[in-house]
């Protein structure tokens, strides 16, 4: 990572890279050249993101923007065959972009703050020997997000309260890769409200999530062993929590 330092604004590039190693797969293998085949090849990503960190109005206002490049090549995958085993498929090589964007500002003792980052997930090179169907969209990464928050800290005798609110997007996501489940989202709102007060180092929390008690489907695989394409998989319903904490 190398950075430059200009005052308000730090402008800054970083790489990273991961992998995992090879693997085989047990049962029979594909016939005709098609998966599943015998071995896993590793799989290898590198990623790149250059961006800029801005702290204005005395710290009051501070932010981030950033564009990023991920090259994942012989993409590994958990996959089902036509009796609904799993096996693991190299599926070829696939490349995301996007921008994203974060801010945050303090107004006396209220703070907002907001995220949000556009992906263009796809599968650059597919890998001949699994059948993807016609859609080369990487699954599992949504088209975009948007979250945002306003966050309110008082004083109230010797205790420290503050109240929280959040809601948040997350847009359309799938998994055209499988050829054998037609899963989607077609994206879903999330929302919490939260209460903590401290005092000295007690402190106790209280939070509601789902405010709207909405059901969208979320990201989901489904069931290789049904047929049936209705599957779903809910948000949790309305669901609230309380916690006492401690530092020691």
């Amino acid at each position: 990572m190398v950075e430059y330092d200009r005052g308000p604004f730090v402008f800054y590039a970083l790489a990273t890279e991961g992998y995992r190693g090879p693997g085989f797969n047990a049962g029979a293998v594909g016939a005709g050249g098609q998966q599943p085949f015998r071995t896993v090849r590793s799989d290898e990503i590198v990623a790149g993101e250059i961006g800029a960190r801005f702290n204005l109005l005395d710290g009051r206002l501070r932010g981030r923007a950033a564009v990023f490049l991920a090259d994942w090549s012989d993409i590994q995958s958990d996959r089902f065959d036509d009796r609904g085993l799993p096996f693991t498929a190299n599926l070829g090589d696939g490349r995301n972009r996007g921008v994203e964007g974060e801010m945050e500002l303090r107004i006396g003792s209220w703070t907002l703050d907001g995220h949000a980052v556009v992906n263009d997930p796809e599968l650059t090179d597919p890998n001949p020997g699994f059948i993807l169907g016609t859609d080369s969209r990487l699954p599992a990464v949504a088209d975009f997000s948007i979250q945002g928050g306003v966050v309110h800290e008082a004083r109230l005798a010797l205790a420290t309260v503050r109240s929280e609110l959040r809601l948040g997007y997350v847009g359309p996501s799938d998994i055209a890769l499988s050829p054998t489940s037609t899963s989607a989202s077609a994206g879903y709102l999330t929302s919490q409200f939260g209460v903590s007060v401290e005092f000295g180092r007690w402190g106790v929390r209280a939070s509601v999530d789902n405010l709207f008690n909405r059901d969208d489907d979320t990201f989901s695989f489904g069931n290789p062993f049904y047929a049936s394409d209705d599957i779903a998989t809910p948000q949790r319903p309305v669901t609230g929590r309380v916690a006492l904490t401690a530092r020691f």
